[in-house]
């Protein structure tokens, strides 16, 4: 039994301490770094796009004179962290209109972004609840 851990200790010593580890270390933070330069940028637009959509907003509810004639258009920032990974923020929306008369059902996107994307819309909760149904 002590010779398997001796061996696997020397085998798991050589590969912490071999060249291709390391190369491998080193393209990955070079890519995280890489990435998160551009997600960055692409953030500061995002932020940007938001801040101006919410100075929009609140001037349109100020113009509002009569209840009935309230329109809400409520703006989600976008999250802190897509600056290291994006996920699914540019694929769904961050802007949702209320109104007493109307539920809101799907956010609009802010900014545009890529209008090939809207060839294949994402999954909403109500298909993969269905796609989850179908398959059992």
């Amino acid at each position: 039994m002590s010779s398997i851990w001796i061996i696997a200790r020397r085998e798991f010593t050589e590969n912490i301490f071999s060249l291709r580890l390391f190369i491998g270390l080193v393209v990955c933070l070079a890519l995280f770094v890489a990435s998160t330069y551009i997600l960055m940028e692409d953030y500061e637009k995002r932020l940007s796009t938001h801040k101006a959509a919410e100075i929009e907003h609140r001037n349109a509810l100020e113009a509002v004179k009569v209840y009935s004639y309230l329109r809400l258009n409520v703006a989600k920032p976008p999250e802190p962290l897509s600056v290291i990974c994006l996920g699914m923020a540019r694929q769904l929306g961050s802007t949702v209109k209320v109104s007493y008369e109307d539920v809101p059902t799907e956010a609009k996107i802010l900014g545009g972004g890529n209008p090939l994307l809207n060839i294949l819309p994402p999954l909403t909760q109500c298909a993969w609840c269905r796609l989850r149904s179908a398959c059992s």
